[in-house]
């Protein structure tokens, strides 16, 4: 991994998504805890860096529901991007 690819880790894994706009458009519903997938392909990359569970469900429609669960982001990567970019200016 190059330095470069390093940092857009970090800073992808600081930034929090935007999960009301996704609910807004419909590529996910708000359900609890839980985001529940209505779009798969709609979801971006980014946002696939901050699930910390995913479980599918079978229906009775033989349908399969998948639901995922979300961090605002990492604290840990927050912490490390503000060290960084204050260390840079």
């Amino acid at each position: 991994m190059s330095k470069d690819e390093f940092f857009e880790l970090l800073r992808e894994s600081a930034k929090p998504p935007n999960l009301d706009k996704l609910v807004e458009d419909g590529t996910l519903i708000k359900s609890g805890a839980w985001y529940i997938v209505v779009k798969y392909n709609k979801i971006p990359q980014h946002v696939w860096k901050h699930v910390v569970e995913m479980k599918q469900t079978k229906r009775k429609d033989s349908t399969v529901e998948v639901k995922l669960k979300i961090r605002d982001s990492s604290k840990q990567a927050s912490a490390i991007w503000k060290k960084v970019t204050n260390s840079v200016k």
